[in-house]
């Protein structure tokens, strides 16, 4: 697994604090920590999917964490199909991603993003940029 130092450290440069964080695809255990935040990251997946919980993986560990969570909901656990109705919600919103990602990713493949280091990008986003109402 990648380093994500230096993608840390442009967030942390960029970022206002209580701005989103969205990761997408991934959670990158040093981030938080170089980033300095002070808030949990969002992370998107199909959390539906029941081969997270045969693999011994990221996934699978914050997957079970809906186990120790009230109703068995974990809040910054989010369906990856729900993410672009969930940056509607803040008038800046930050998403990381993998690079080779992006492409298959439509509402993403055709937004600028903002850094990319080691294969992994970055992108500032806003409601208007993923055709939030109004």
């Amino acid at each position: 697994h990648r380093n994500t130092r230096e993608l840390a450290r442009d967030l942390a440069a960029w970022r206002a604090d209580g701005e989103p964080i969205f990761s997408l695809g991934r959670y990158d255990y040093d981030l938080p920590f170089y980033a300095r935040l002070r808030e949990p990251m969002v992370v998107a997946e199909d959390w539906s999917d029941p081969e997270i919980l045969t693999h011994d993986n990221w996934r699978k560990e914050l997957a079970e964490t809906r186990d120790f969570a009230p109703g068995g909901r974990a809040p910054l656990l989010i369906d990856e199909k729900t993410l672009p109705a969930a940056l509607c919600a803040h008038p800046v919103n930050w998403v990381i991603a993998a690079s080779r990602d992006a492409p298959a990713t439509p509402w993403l493949k055709d937004l600028p993003s903002v850094s990319t280091r080691r294969g992994v990008s970055l992108w500032r986003i806003t409601p208007v940029m993923v055709g939030c109402p109004r």
